[in-house]
């Protein structure tokens, strides 16, 4: 991006390196050039490209919640995944680049979607443009499990026990999942939990655990006082739901003090960390 912006290029064109997208997808995004600052085409499932995914587009509800949506018709949305993304030289001179030193595991594209609609540029959803791209819920168990065990992609699956006395929790965890991701569009934000594993000899281990704290982070800049403290009341309850029922892996005193950094943050009105590895560190004290 840095290259691009400083050779003169009038747009950038973003690409994950696990999708692919159809002929005219670029042509279908320049068509829309004076529509917006971002463009963004609609992303569908690479193994069966009639399912369109959420990730092609977020909004954002009365709590703040970003609420990812897989629309079919051409709008403006608040957040946006790399994938396809178009992005104009304006957004660079006022945005400059992705934050790598918070977001590099994650979250990266909202934080800029964020920073980029904080200055009044647009983004834009244009369905014309198909992009595919991979996505987890749609792989056989097998693929999910292995990305899960990887620490690629976090899930309730994820809290499966290995010894037979906990399956049963993992599996009720799993038969709650619908319910709770259907209700999820109504509710505040949730900030996720600390994973115990992302402690290693009191250090911090790089992975799904980073990205947790990558989107508390981005909760914390991007939502009202009252909005964050609304997440905070509503994620402590999921979490010490997930608790009980089955998150052995959940660390309670670091979630506990993750929550209150945020908070403390915001009222405060400024971040004390320079990266997500010095977050990270202040909660393995």
């Amino acid at each position: 991006m840095k290259i691009a912006h400083e050779q003169g290029f009038d747009w950038i064109w973003l690409l994950d390196q696990d999708g692919t997208v159809k002929d005219d997808c670029l042509a279908s995004l320049l068509r829309n050039a004076g529509q917006a600052d971002i463009l963004c085409p609609q992303i569908v499932d690479i193994d069966n490209p009639a399912i369109v995914l959420p990730q092609s587009g977020a909004v954002q509800n009365f709590w703040g919640r970003m609420v990812w949506i897989a629309a079919t018709a051409s709008r403006n949305i608040s957040f946006f995944a790399t994938h396809g993304a178009l992005i104009s030289k304006l957004v660079l001179d006022r945005v400059g680049y992705y934050d790598s030193r918070n977001f590099f595991v994650g979250s990266e594209d909202s934080d800029y979607a964020f920073r980029t609609t904080a200055e009044h540029l647009v983004i834009r959803l244009v369905t014309d443009a198909i992009a595919p791209h991979p996505d987890a819920r749609y792989r056989s168990i097998e693929k999910r499990r292995g990305l899960i065990d990887a620490g690629v992609i976090d899930s309730i699956a994820a809290e499966r026990a290995g010894v037979a006395a906990d399956r049963w929790r993992a599996r009720l965890l799993l038969r709650l999942q619908p319910l709770a991701l259907g209700g999820s569009r109504l509710f505040p934000e949730h900030l996720g939990y600390v994973d115990s594993r992302l402690f290693g000899d009191k250090n911090c281990r790089k992975g799904q655990g980073f990205a947790s704290l990558s989107f508390a982070y981005l909760t914390t800049k991007r939502l009202t006082l009252l909005q964050l403290l609304a997440a905070c009341i509503y994620s402590l309850l999921i979490m010490s739901f997930r608790k009980l029922i089955g998150g052995s892996r959940i660390s309670l005193k670091g979630t506990v003090s993750m929550y209150s950094i945020c908070v403390r943050s915001k009222l405060g009105k400024e971040w004390p960390f320079e990266s997500v590895e010095q977050f990270c560190m202040r909660l393995a004290e």
